[in-house]
């Protein structure tokens, strides 16, 4: 039973577009915007648009880039996973508005990290690869929002594998 994209809420179907535009790497070529994501990521309710929302998010290891702004629409969102990516820049402070998030898992990417030298070393995340720090640059920080940690139904993070300024004591 496919989904066909007049069914999604338009804000998360946005958000689906954003990240194919935002990230010019193999796995999102050619792709639908439904084809992002898995099926069961969606609540559905008998075809209505408004109430057919994205609640998982879940891209992994695909080489993904960039997190568009466009995130903070994503008001039904349970999990945000993309972990073992390529995101650059900061955290975007828009997670913080995320109220229903429950998971929250960007660990092995580059956030706090403005440019990162992908042919310096082997491994996934290297430290020392990291040639400009988002907090030697006015186009990004370093730092975590505080109001992620505030989310009242965050019951997991990691943000581990980074190149993070400043993680909040727990």
């Amino acid at each position: 039973d496919e989904q066909d994209d007049g069914c999604l809420n338009i804000a998360d179907y946005n958000f689906l577009y954003d990240i194919i535009n935002a990230n010019e790497v193999e796995y999102f070529t050619n792709k639908k915007v439904i084809e992002i994501v898995d099926e069961s990521h969606w609540i559905r309710d008998n075809g209505d648009p408004v109430t057919n929302r994205l609640i998982e998010l879940i891209i992994i290891a695909k080489d993904m880039t960039t997190i568009p702004q466009s995130l903070v629409y994503l008001d039904s969102l349970k999990i945000l996973d993309l972990h073992n990516n390529r995101i650059t820049g900061s955290v975007p402070e828009s997670i913080g508005q995320l109220n229903n998030l429950k998971k929250l898992k960007l660990n092995v990417n580059h956030l706090g990290c403005h440019d990162y030298d992908y042919e310096c070393s082997d491994l996934d995340w290297a430290p020392e690869c990291c040639i400009t720090h988002c907090d030697d640059r006015d186009e990004c920080s370093g730092a975590i929002s505080t109001s992620i940690f505030e989310l009242d139904n965050l019951e997991e993070i990691n943000l581990s594998n980074n190149h993070l300024s400043n993680i909040p004591e727990s």
